[in-house]
């Protein structure tokens, strides 16, 4: 309903779009659509930010209803952009600091590419940190 120029002004029409508990998205697709720009993994590599795989998400499959979904389509994008990630345990749970197992199982099962991943080498990560600074 908004239109494209206001006063000789462009308008890029765009949203901040939420994954839910269940797995859904704070906005219907029908809406997405009139949209210029939602979408995550796009704006990741515009920004220049890293995303995450997070191992605690993928531990309590119930809780995080179509996680292992969404990660697909994630990493899919991510390899698509070539947008790295960063593979953490993101343990709420003292106990679990430092476990990545389902993260790198997950990203073994998508052949994901290695070059992506930033925390597999501490001078690649770095580096990228650094660019952020500039």
């Amino acid at each position: 309903m908004i239109p494209r120029i206001i006063k000789n002004i462009e308008v890029i029409h765009g949203c901040e779009i939420n994954v839910l508990n269940n797995g859904t998205l704070s906005l219907e697709e029908k809406y997405i659509d009139y949209l210029d720009y939602v979408r995550l993994v796009q704006a990741a590599k515009q920004y220049h930010v890293a995303l995450e795989v997070s191992n605690s998400s993928l531990v309590k499959k119930d809780k995080r209803l179509n996680c292992y979904e969404n990660y697909e389509k994630m990493l899919t994008l991510c390899q698509q952009y070539k947008v790295p990630i960063i593979v953490s345990s993101d343990a709420h749970d003292p106990s679990w600091v430092g476990y990545f197992d389902l993260a790198l199982d997950l990203l073994e099962k998508f052949h994901f590419d290695e070059s992506l991943i930033l925390n597999n080498d501490i001078d690649k990560l770095k580096q990228f940190i650094k660019k952020l600074a500039l």
